[in-house]
């Protein structure tokens, strides 16, 4: 699986991107998740911070629920 990953900001913690992809479910209702990601500075590996449905195709009959807000404090 295949997505284009979108550079947003950097300060001091490293990096951050988002990549949307396509999925499909097993009823074959298919939808978009967007996840966000960060890649430390000094470090090779990215880490998945959020993920979430942005959108359904127009044939998804039941309302999407409104996601989960997270926050997190790190440390200074």
């Amino acid at each position: 699986m295949l997505a284009e990953v979108t550079p947003h900001d950097e300060d001091k913690y490293g990096v951050r991107y988002t990549a949307d992809i396509p999925v499909q479910g097993t009823e074959g209702r298919e939808a978009v998740v967007r996840t966000g990601w960060i890649l430390p500075h000094g470090s090779r590996e990215a880490h998945l911070t959020t993920l979430y449905v942005v959108r359904v195709k127009p044939d998804m009959k039941e309302p999407l629920q409104t996601p989960l807000v997270v926050l997190l404090q790190l440390p200074t």
